[in-house]
């Protein structure tokens, strides 16, 4: 077997040592079944598993905190789609190794039916057709995509979608944990298409819907052919009820194709994101449209929380179609020792929009957006507005580092006028009124020193910071 450290290990767990030096397999790997179980197991139709980093991490964690912190059940919550009858299966196989005198029920729901298998310490594999009398005592319980039955095990895993219905009343009765299990990496999807589908799918094709729905193996290797419709996806999918239930409203089997699920480090934590920058700009347009006050409940309830990037995102399309239509805003001056400046009214007439792909393409007399969202400058430009050269910075937090190395790349649209920066914030919470001026930092986020050798003084001694309101009741459509 393997651990999270890419080390052939025994079914004891020990490292397999050659000469006192442990065995490294820092390539591709896959679990091989004899045959493919399609049939037997529902959603896999291939021999070959691909064993992701992420399957013994989880696994590793869920082992400490089962021996360490008195666990007798573990709830696995993934985004739909992400092969999480696969992560099953690699964990049955890892039971079957790890403890191979204990028995396995395996149970799955798919189409409407439960189907449950009796895994024997000799490897042979039964149907049980009645849990209640068939069950069989001090087993590892696997329950994929059901409600698991409340049977005595040595130890139950809930690998799920969000769906509260599947986990709420087993997290209540057993001392559990949550676990929140990873979308694919890039490399993960292009490491199962080199060996398994490289004849079957055009890699620009995969190129395309990972650009769309992100690293979700369904979307790329199940569905080429005959992918959802992004409008009508975004039609079904309400982001605000999502985010509110914590993502266990999925009865709509919608929402969670349009956001997704990421874990932290240790995977007891997420935050939700959007699949795409192309599903959340349709998302924006489509409640922009249809549902106004959702974009606005989301920026107001989740800036600050797991659904922190939606809202960050949402917040940018709205300040951006603001800023550039132009209006009056409360604006106040950030200067040093944090000294509070009184607040003034800016006035900002319509601008055209401009999205530009390289910086030669701003134009003076143009609200400039670019067309890359990890832009490292800023938000937006617009040079020679107000008798003054205009930067945009937009945020939900009380803090926005300023990179150098971006701004730099500005200095010939710069030249001429004042130079203002203006952190634009929303109208909650006190973000305003904290708002205290920003330090300058390296792409690594280091404080910035190095001004004379890099001949960015102009930036420190030029640019004029500012913070902006928007308040969310300006933006109506």
């Amino acid at each position: 077997m393997l651990n999270a450290q890419d080390e052939l290990i025994n079914n004891n767990g020990e490292p397999i040592m050659i000469e006192s030096t442990k065995i490294k397999m820092n390539f591709v790997k896959f679990l091989r079944f004899r045959k493919s179980p399609s049939g037997i197991v529902y959603g896999i139709s291939t021999q070959d598993i691909l064993i992701k980093k992420s399957y013994l991490q989880m696994i590793e964690k869920i082992e400490y905190d089962r021996v360490h912190h008195d666990k007798t059940g573990c709830i696995i919550i993934g985004s739909p789609g992400i092969g999480k009858t696969h992560f099953s299966l690699y964990l049955a196989f890892y039971i079957t190794r790890r403890y191979n005198l204990v028995d396995i029920v395996y149970e799955q729901f798919f189409l409407g039916r439960s189907r449950v298998l009796h895994i024997k310490p000799n490897k042979s594999t039964t149907r049980i057709l009645d849990l209640a009398c068939e069950f069989p005592k001090d087993n590892f319980y696997i329950a994929d995509s059901v409600i698991p039955a409340p049977c005595k095990t040595v130890f139950t895993f809930l690998v799920t979608t969000p769906k509260s219905g599947r986990w709420h009343e087993f997290a209540k009765v057993r001392r559990t944990r949550k676990y929140y299990a990873p979308i694919w990496t890039e490399e993960e999807i292009w490491d199962v298409w080199n060996v398994l589908y490289k004849t079957k799918i055009l890699e620009s094709r995969v190129k395309e819907l990972i650009s769309r729905w992100g690293c979700i193996p369904r979307r790329i290797f199940d569905e080429y052919n005959d992918e959802p419709e992004v409008d009508y996806i975004v039609s079904q999918c309400n982001a605000y009820a999502y985010l509110k239930n914590d993502g266990g409203d999925l009865d709509d089997n919608y929402s969670g194709q349009a956001i997704h699920i990421i874990p932290n480090s240790d995977f007891t934590d997420k935050t939700y994101v959007p699949a795409s920058t192309e599903i959340c700009e349709a998302l924006f347009k489509h409640y922009k449209n249809h549902k106004q006050d959702i974009i606005v409940k989301i920026i107001r309830n989740f800036a600050r929380g797991a659904g922190g990037t939606l809202a960050e995102r949402f917040f940018e399309m709205f300040a951006h179609d603001i800023l550039r239509k132009g209006a009056t805003f409360t604006v106040r001056r950030l200067i040093k020792d944090g000294i509070k400046q009184p607040e003034e009214e800016l006035h900002l007439h319509n601008l055209p929009l401009n999205q530009f792909r390289n910086i030669i393409e701003i134009t003076p007399g143009y609200y400039n957006i670019p067309e890359d969202a990890n832009f490292e400058s800023v938000d937006a430009i617009a040079p020679q507005r107000n008798e003054s050269h205009h930067l945009y910075q937009i945020t939900t937090a009380e803090t926005h580092d300023i990179k150098v190395n971006g701004l730099s790349k500005l200095e010939n649209n710069l030249k001429g006028l004042p130079i203002h920066l203006y952190f634009v914030v929303p109208n909650f919470g006190d973000t305003f009124n904290n708002f205290r001026l920003q330090k300058y930092v390296t792409s690594e986020n280091i404080e910035y020193s190095e001004w004379h050798l890099t001949h960015t003084e102009w930036i420190r001694n030029n640019v004029i910071q500012y913070v902006l309101l928007v308040n969310l009741p300006y933006i109506t459509y």
